[in-house]
């Protein structure tokens, strides 16, 4: 059974992935439309805060101080502080509340899948395996909605501003300071594919540790009856190990 299911996953295209996920996504398309904007005006405030402290620096060390410019650029950072921190408040609202309702829709789908299978398919596979799909794996959809998707956006929104900032202040300097980025992404392509496989050993490990789990509490009162206990820890140690 383990086998069938790594086989299927492994034949399912990322695009074919996608199209299934954004289905869900659609019915939430305003809070992430929102929390984009706020992304969009959150990440140039915040990369603009090292340009205010370099602003109050090049005052303190020129002959000529001006302490209202440098109330005026701390002043400045703080209301770029206070703007981030109710934005980031807003942001994370939305996409918590979205990633609920998306939580929603794909665990009652997938519950009343399962209502709708024959009493042959329950005998095949462990009870513990049809938990995990509706808690555990369920949960970690809905956190790809919830953080990795906008993290995502946010770092490669976040690299594109630092980026103009850089080249805005000195393109030469800003220039040498790239090279490595090519470097990042083949080092990203290569350890996708080790990375990909491990998380799904993980899951897989972790839904064999679920139906054990399941499986030997509902029925804990026949291993004790038969005096079992020893030889399920034992089974339990091989498994979590």
């Amino acid at each position: 059974m383990d086998n069938q299911e790594l086989d299927f996953v492994r034949k399912i295209k990322d695009s074919e992935i996608a199209k299934r996920l954004i289905k869900y996504a659609k019915p939430c398309f305003s809070y992430f439309a929102a929390s984009i904007l706020i992304l969009m005006v959150t990440v140039p405030l915040s990369l603009y805060n090292p340009l205010l402290i370099k602003n109050i620096q090049n005052n303190l060390i020129s002959t000529d101080i001006s302490y209202s410019y440098i109330l005026m650029n701390i002043f400045g950072m703080i209301a770029i502080l206070a703007v981030n921190a109710v934005g980031i408040f807003f942001m994370n609202y939305l996409l918590q509340l979205a990633g609920l309702k998306v939580n929603l829709q794909i665990r009652e789908k997938v519950f009343t899948h399962i209502e709708k299978f024959s009493i042959n398919q329950f005998n095949l596979t462990p009870v513990g395996k049809f938990v995990t799909r509706v808690t555990n794996d369920v949960d970690s959809i809905t956190n790809l909605y919830s953080s990795l998707i906008i993290g995502f956006l946010k770092n490669g929104f976040t690299a594109v501003v630092a980026l103009i900032y850089m080249f805005s202040i000195n393109w030469e300097l800003a220039l040498k300071g790239i090279y490595c980025i090519p470097l990042l992404i083949l080092a990203t392509i290569f350890f996708r594919k080790f990375t990909r496989k491990a998380y799904r050993d993980s899951r897989t490990y972790n839904t064999d540790v679920n139906s054990f789990l399941s499986e030997h509490l509902s029925g804990v009162k026949i291993t004790q009856i038969f005096n079992k206990e020893e030889s399920e820890i034992s089974k339990f140690k091989e498994k979590t190990n």
